[in-house]
């Protein structure tokens, strides 16, 4: 009897085995031969897509653009370094000895580029092992025997994280690892710059990857004098690159330019980590594109629910759990919103629950334990009081504010139904009030860059219809920066 139970056992172990086999088999053949097919066809869209729609390349009021542009000695524009968004910089990873949730997922490799790679993606196999790695939690870092303080982490010590390509551009120009349309972001941007401003890429036109997962509290941390920190210090690379930049070419000042998060990213730099002196040596300007000095109600409501940040192929529920240790989300949690309505309605049909949250510290704290996120309120804390002298401070520099406007963007967000809170999804919630703004930023988040009090310029432009993303790919917007430049 005891064989029989063996040999059946045996044989159930050997079919698992053979299925795990053939089921890996059936993905890299699905991968390897209809996925190129997919990418080429989107690869085609997307030219097609940039001839018809940005009109780059047809239209001879543009090339008579152009031509005036380039009769112009390039080194009258200043060098300059781009600054993404939230997910917007490529990150790359490394593991060594680290504790993946699954064999396949490989506990030691070389560096590799996981965000936002379509084989870190495939969902139920790679997907849980991107999100491992993408996951922080909060701990206390000692730099020494006498100086500590909390700081987000990775959840595995056997994974580094860091931004792809510093100082180059690959790693704004298409998030994805593999250039598709639903991964493009600067490319447009940066070509449209090398081609019509003769723009040098990793010499006048550069970009800086950081870790936008993590808030300002790491990105203000040295990691050069502390050893023990291993993420984070994205100001201390953002120094540097400017230096280097303004060395390479010919010690002109560089302007920065910041999208969306980038745009507070740059403020938060400016105002709090470098001097005034030393900015009136390399700093020329700072250009805010969408800049979210406010944030939106988004994204409490989307740390709390997860969002798939629009990858159609990246499960919900593997992003929320990823999200739930982020700290841009909370930096760019509201704060002095004007509206007295809440920011989000939960209603329960089973239990007949009612529960208004609205856009402050209290009710954040509130909404985290209602929804059973564990760390969320100190990690709020943490980021949020490591600058509150310098959240709304003026940059101190020559500063252009640019931004869409007359679209309705959601300052409200709804679910009615019978999930508890700490179940729900991204899918399940509803916009249900809306404001004047760029389809995301609402007005007045957007306008805090043009309100900025200090002695240097401040010059703000304004294109009505221009949503958050589609400003990045418009010819208003490049006619602009030449001017700017």
């Amino acid at each position: 009897m005891s064989n029989k139970r063996f040999s059946l056992v045996l044989c159930i172990l050997l079919c698992f085995i053979i299925l795990s086999q053939t089921i890996f088999v059936v993905v890299d053949v699905i991968y390897g031969a209809f996925i190129p097919k997919l990418l080429n066809e989107r690869l085609r869209n997307k030219k097609k897509l940039i001839k018809q729609n940005f009109k780059l390349l047809n239209q001879p009021s543009l090339l008579q653009k152009q031509k005036q542009y380039k009769e112009r000695e390039n080194n009258n524009y200043s060098p300059v370094i781009l600054i993404g968004g939230l997910g917007g910089s490529a990150l790359m990873s490394e593991r060594q000895n680290a504790k993946e949730p699954h064999w396949w997922c490989k506990s030691n490799t070389g560096p590799f580029q996981l965000w936002a790679s379509l084989e870190e993606m495939i969902p139920y196999v790679t997907e849980e092992c991107l999100s491992h790695d993408m996951s922080l939690e909060l701990k206390r870092v000692n730099f020494s025997l006498q100086n500590s303080a909390f700081l987000l982490t990775q959840q595995d010590d056997g994974v580094l994280i860091y931004g792809k390509d510093l100082g180059g551009l690959s790693g704004v120009n298409y998030i994805t690892n593999i250039e598709i349309e639903k991964g493009m972001y600067m490319n447009t941007l940066t070509s449209y710059l090398m081609k019509t401003a003769n723009y040098v890429p990793g010499k006048s036109l550069r970009a800086l990857t950081y870790d936008w997962r993590l808030g300002p509290a790491e990105w203000k941390i040295s990691k050069r004098t502390n050893s023990n920190v291993k993420i984070g210090g994205d100001f201390e690379n953002l120094k540097e690159l400017i230096e280097e930049t303004f060395r390479l070419n010919g010690n002109q000042k560089v302007s920065l330019l910041g999208h969306s998060l980038g745009g507070p990213f740059i403020q938060l730099f400016l105002a709090g980590y470098v001097t005034e002196e030393w900015k009136s040596k390399f700093v020329k300007q700072m250009i805010s594109v969408s800049g979210s000095f406010d944030g939106d109600v988004h994204s409490p409501v989307f740390y709390t629910v997860g969002d798939n940040y629009g990858l159609p192929f990246f499960l919900e529920k593997t992003a929320k759990e990823m999200i739930h240790g982020f700290g841009s989300t909370h930096y760019m949690s509201p704060l002095v919103s004007p509206y007295n309505y809440p920011m989000l309605i939960y209603k329960n049909n089973v239990t007949g629950e009612i529960v208004n949250y609205f856009s402050n510290p209290t009710d954040y704290k509130k909404l985290f334990s209602d929804a059973n996120i564990t760390q969320a309120w100190n990690t709020f804390l943490n980021e949020v009081t490591s600058v509150n002298d310098i959240k709304f401070k003026a940059p101190n520099v020559t500063l252009h504010c640019i931004f869409g406007t007359d679209i309705w963007s959601a300052t409200q967000y709804k679910y009615e139904g019978n999930k508890q809170l700490k179940d729900l999804l991204y899918s399940d919630m509803k916009e249900s009030v809306w404001e004047k703004g760029d389809g995301t930023i609402p007005n007045y988040s957007l306008e805090i860059c043009s309100n900025f009090k200090q002695s240097f310029p401040v010059n703000t432009y304004k294109f009505s219809g221009s949503t958050h993303i589609s400003i990045m790919f418009e010819q208003q917007l490049f006619d602009k920066l030449l001017e700017i430049l």
